[in-house]
């Protein structure tokens, strides 16, 4: 691994920390007018976490509350929790993406539930938080929770990482 690699992930974790530990997504902060640039600033460069620990020998796979997703020929787009940081990264950095798209004609970008509730609720579709202990966020028809996905894949692949640096 060279020093620009090393740099870029020691920059991505550093920065993915600072950004938590503002506690900007405590609920107090709901209003805040930088919530959604500090989603957004956290989302890439935990994507670009995830891709270096892919690429240097480690897939963060785990699958649990995780949105599985297929495209419209059927092929799966979204199989694992690095698919879906990719897939909410997408949606957050590019507005024309289909990623904020609900069936078809309804756009769905940047929603926030915190604990347990049902966000939305169609025919075909449901949208919704689980836990009562946790903040989820919506693109599309993808969530990440905050602590179940964002804090579990960053640690997962921050640790791989620092590991290889020794």
């Amino acid at each position: 691994m060279n020093f620009k690699i090393k740099s870029e992930i020691m920059a991505d974790i550093g920065r993915i920390k600072t950004i938590i530990e503002t506690r900007i997504f405590d609920r107090e902060n709901i209003g805040h007018p930088l919530i959604e640039s500090a989603f957004i600033d956290l989302i890439i460069k935990l994507r670009d976490l995830t891709c270096k620990s892919e690429k240097l020998g480690k897939r963060i796979n785990f699958k649990e509350d995780v949105v599985m997703l297929k495209d419209g020929n059927g092929k799966e787009i979204v199989k694992d929790i690095t698919d879906a940081i990719k897939y909410v990264r997408d949606a957050a950095c590019h507005i024309n993406s289909l990623n904020h798209i609900l069936n078809k004609n309804i756009v769905f970008t940047f929603n926030i539930a915190y604990g347990k509730i049902n966000l939305l609720s169609m025919p075909g579709i449901s949208l919704a938080s689980d836990y009562d202990d946790d903040i989820c966020f919506f693109y599309g028809e993808q969530k990440l929770y905050l602590n179940r996905h964002i804090m579990r894949a960053y640690e997962e692949a921050s640790s791989f990482l620092q590991s290889l640096m020794i």
